[in-house]
């Protein structure tokens, strides 16, 4: 996994983006992983957590050696319930 922003600690959950599209949920207590999320495409932004949502940006322009697929913006919980922004 290579690092594509520097991770993001919400509460007691620290958050890992990769370049190829992974975000690994890390309990900030000990460490180990609660959950990995795949997103569409590369993870192209910084993380924002608001409420439970955890929102970011995928893919890379074409411009930048990227491709048109997996372009857009990404929203996930790690609580399972609908976003709540």
């Amino acid at each position: 996994m290579n690092a594509a922003a520097a991770g993001f600690l919400s509460d007691d959950t620290y958050l890992v983006p990769s370049a190829d599209g992974i975000v690994i949920a890390y309990a900030a207590l000990d460490g180990k992983p609660i959950k990995m999320i795949r997103a569409v495409g590369p993870i192209a932004s910084s993380l924002l957590v608001r409420g439970n949502a955890l929102v970011f940006g995928t893919g890379v322009p074409s411009a930048f050696g990227g491709s048109k697929s997996g372009l857009g913006l990404s929203v996930w919980t790690l609580d399972g319930e609908a976003p709540r922004l």
